[in-house]
This record gives structure tokens, sequence and C-alpha cells, in this order.
């Protein structure tokens, strides 16, 4: 789904889901609205994994704000024209995903 700046749904378990925004945030805020579940997440493009390497997490019932990461040194991994977060949990969990803190040119 592509949004302009806060996208909201609940993770199907096990299954990669993609939050596109029109625009590259340098920061993004995650927030998991279960308390049962964590959610693991990469701002690089590429697939998270449930507790794998390279892969942030945020616990059940928190919240995080991290850097864009566009990727390692290699344009192309690099989301210029938008930013992606692709996240994946072994439940089913609430969540919401914003964009923050100015946009990169």
């Amino acid at each position: 789904m592509t949004a302009a700046f806060s996208s909201h749904g609940v993770l199907v378990a096990s299954t990669v889901s993609t939050v596109t925004f029109s625009l590259n945030y340098a920061q993004i805020e995650i927030v998991n609205r279960d308390a049962s579940a964590d959610i693991f997440f990469t701002t690089s493009g590429v697939a998270p994994t449930v507790g794998g390497d390279d892969t942030l997490v945020v616990p059940a019932g928190h919240s995080t704000i991290v850097p864009n990461y566009l990727g390692p040194n290699d344009p192309a991994d690099s989301v210029i024209n938008g930013t992606v977060v692709k996240l994946i949990s072994a439940g089913t969990p609430a969540y919401s995903v914003s964009g923050r803190a100015g946009v990169r040119s």
C-alpha cells in the first residue's frame, strides 16, 4: 500500500507486509499496537525474517523511531524516491507506521 505519511494495519502471521510512502522520510516510527507478538522490520528494502539478522524489532506493546536506512552503500538497495518499510511477525499484531522528522531530498 502507498500512503502519504502514516499507515495502519494488521499483520498476517509469517507473511511480509510492505508499507510504502511517496516521500523519503529521515526517520520512521513503528508502533506495535499488540501486546502478544513482536514485529520485525527493515527500512532497507530487504525482506525481514522473524528473529533474523539485520532485522530490527519492536517488542509487543512498544514503539520505536529509527533512521530511514537506505541500504549498505549499494544504490540498488536504496529507496531514493520514497520510503519502504517491510514488516513481519510470528503473530498477527496491529501496527502503525509513520514518516517523521522531515523529508530527505
